[in-house]
């Protein structure tokens, strides 16, 4: 069995990436990397990603070597073993044996080729299959990273992959079917916003407490180095001292307060509406 696996969700573009990245320069984690994403026939790849670590260390450009992945492939590949395909949420009922023992192959062979004891991933679609997760890693720690929703749509609606985003909670709907319906755009990821999140609460509601941890990205921002310590605490990793000059080097850039210069007072409005009460819950009392 994979040991405490540590697994990050959260709604795209929630700042997940940044919390990703940051674990990922810790000394004793193994992950999946773009490199064997786009190869998962050679998983000795994986031994070239501790690159990414003297990379950020020297702050040599990012591109040049592999970078960790949310793993859809791999991720992709179990729920096929199952026979599942798509988005929507899944449960533990949607585990089998088969499935299980396909990702722990995976995982380990990453760890081995990577030297590391312990793995950890970042998958927004897992946001909403918080149970599934822990059904197919039992001793699985699970961050859950959580952002204003007006700078998560905001962030939505800029980045290039935003117009292939199927929202699974408004009948699999795109962002080009949408605005030909004559709706805006901003309503959809709204409501992408609302039930990935709340999904995942509901999710967690029926977690162990101690296998679970809610993060806002906000308090990532103001305090990259101590949110890290908490992390490296929850999830049991060392928080040694090349860890520490790794994140203290870290570049995090705050562009959290760009959608007020990027939504229009109509499309707050509407985002407000639909994700007001929810939001309002986790402590954004202006939304």
């Amino acid at each position: 069995m994979i040991e405490e696996p540590l697994i990050i969700v959260g709604c795209g573009r929630s700042g997940t990436t940044l919390v990703y990245h940051l674990l990922c320069c810790h000394e004793d984690v193994g992950w999946f990397s773009n490199l064997t994403e786009r190869s998962p026939a050679r998983p000795y790849l994986a031994s070239a990603s501790n690159l990414f670590r003297l990379a950020k260390r020297f702050h040599i450009d990012s591109s040049l070597v592999p970078v960790p992945s949310e793993g859809y492939r791999f991720w992709n590949l179990v729920a096929s073993a199952d026979g599942l395909t798509g988005a929507a949420p899944l449960n533990e009922q949607h585990v089998s044996g088969t499935a299980r023992i396909l990702l722990e192959e995976f995982i380990a062979k990453h760890l081995r080729f990577q030297r590391k004891d312990r793995f950890v991933n970042k998958n927004t679609r897992n946001t909403r299959r918080l149970r599934y997760v822990r059904a197919l890693l039992p001793s699985a720690k699970i961050v859950n990273v959580i952002r204003d929703p007006r700078a998560t749509v905001a962030s939505l609606l800029r980045v290039a992959f935003w117009p292939t985003i199927r929202v699974w909670s408004q009948n699999n709907m795109g962002p080009t079917e949408w605005v030909r319906l004559g709706r805006d755009p901003a309503e959809l990821a709204a409501h992408l916003w609302v039930a990935d999140v709340a999904r995942s609460l509901e999710d967690a509601a029926a977690l162990p407490s101690d296998c679970y941890r809610q993060l806002h990205y906000e308090r990532v921002l103001r305090d990259p180095e101590g949110t890290m310590k908490e992390l490296s605490e929850f999830a049991d990793l060392r928080w040694s001292t090349s860890f520490v000059q790794l994140v203290r080097s870290f570049k995090v850039r705050d562009s959290n307060d760009k959608y007020r210069s990027e939504l229009t007072n109509s499309q707050l409005a509407v985002i407000g509406s639909i994700t007001g009460k929810l939001a309002h819950r986790l402590g954004y009392q202006d939304v």
